[in-house]
């Protein structure tokens, strides 16, 4: 499957495209209904965020995006292109969320947590790349 950046090219093209690759009928209207879902979940979870912390600022969620992205590796995406499973990264959730709450027990820095989270991404992705590489010869 294809990564598409809407650079301009029109909803119905994207739409057609999508259901060329994944042969899932997808319409325009369904695609303007998940850009309008989109959209306003993550409007809610900014507001959320600012009312945990009780300030605003536009880098908030900056720190989440490692352990998103990590998750959804975790959980079976393959970066390069794949499908993971709903159960992969829940578990993935689960683990992690339980070795964020073990770091915060033995006060184990943010930075050095920070740390841990992105030297795990990178091992996860060149063992994805080794695996897909090897596979293929």
């Amino acid at each position: 499957m294809r990564v598409f950046v809407d650079c301009g090219s029109t909803t119905t093209h994207l739409a057609s495209l999508l259901t060329a690759d994944t042969g899932i009928a997808v319409t325009t209207h369904s695609l303007r209904v998940a850009e309008l879902l989109t959209g306003a979940l993550a409007a809610i979870a900014g507001m959320l965020l600012s009312g945990r912390i009780n300030a605003a600022k536009s880098d908030y969620g900056a720190s989440y995006l490692l352990q998103a992205v990590l998750i959804a590796v975790l959980g079976g995406t393959n970066p390069a292109g794949g499908r993971g499973s709903v159960v992969g990264v829940t578990l993935a959730l689960i683990s992690l969320v339980l070795l964020a709450s073990g770091f915060q027990m033995m006060r184990v820095s943010n930075h050095l947590i920070d740390f841990i989270w992105g030297a795990f991404l990178i091992l996860v992705v060149a063992l994805n790349a080794w695996r897909q590489r090897r596979g293929t010869r």
